[in-house]
């Protein structure tokens, strides 16, 4: 078991303090407010891990997390145009909030050749009259399962993976704030090959990955971008790294 217990301050950022127009990268007017207090909050969380038996491994992190005078970006109900065309816009301002949250992660080893990992997170952000902060995000999973070959050639290890990734939809939010209502949950399926090995005295990695496999159309609710185009699609990448 293990507890902690933490005070942080935060001052705020140049652009929450002095942002005052297009902000391009998210096609969004975004204004800032020098008035803007610094931030404190004060944490407290609560862990535990437990070992089953060899190779199995369960861990659970709770925490609670209230903030004075939280940082957030609000959108405005009404698009502004300008000369380049009609923009959303989001301001800068503060509330005091609480924050409570769960992790879970489950670990299964087996053979020194099978590895099985559970993630999720749950969150949940409201301000101090009840109502659920915006931006928030949503409850998340992951379930990896990894298969280890050990060759007995100069390929030292070789990795081969597969992800099954998600988030559920978002249903803790302010229905009268957001531009959008939240894109649905989705699950995504990623795979892989990696394996180490030594080339001209160095300690060499390559692989192979890939990335949305089943090629979902997608959004992520964090991603302000979703008020406009999908996340991306299928990718794979290959790599080669070296380590001097």
């Amino acid at each position: 078991l293990s507890g902690q217990l933490g005070w942080t301050q935060r001052s705020p950022q140049v652009n929450e303090l002095f942002s005052m127009g297009l902000h391009q990268s998210v096609a969004g007017i975004e204004e800032g407010n020098p008035l803007l207090k610094p931030e404190a909050s004060l944490k407290t969380q609560l862990g535990s891990k437990l070992e089953l038996a060899e190779g199995i491994h369960l861990e659970a992190v709770g925490w609670q997390q209230s903030i004075t005078a939280f940082l957030f970006l609000e959108p405005q109900p009404e698009p502004r145009l300008t000369i380049r065309g009609a923009f959303p816009v989001f301001i800068y301002r503060q509330t005091d909030a609480l924050l409570r949250g769960l992790d879970l992660s489950a670990r299964f080893e087996f053979d020194k050749r099978w590895l099985f990992l559970v993630r999720g997170s749950m969150l949940d952000g409201r301000e101090r009259s009840g109502r659920a902060l915006i931006y928030m995000p949503p409850h998340s999973f992951s379930f990896e399962l990894h298969h280890f070959i050990l060759p007995k050639t100069k390929i030292r290890k070789l990795d081969l993976y597969m992800r099954v990734q998600g988030e559920l939809k978002q249903s803790r939010y302010p229905t009268d704030q957001d531009l959008a209502p939240p894109p649905p949950g989705y699950a995504l399926l990623d795979a892989g090959i990696e394996g180490s090995f030594r080339a001209f005295g160095y300690k060499t990695f390559m692989g192979i990955s890939g990335e949305n496999l089943l090629n979902i159309a997608y959004r992520t609710y964090l991603n302000r971008l979703r008020y406009f185009a999908d996340e991306s699609g299928r990718s794979v990448r290959f790599f080669v790294k070296f380590d001097f």
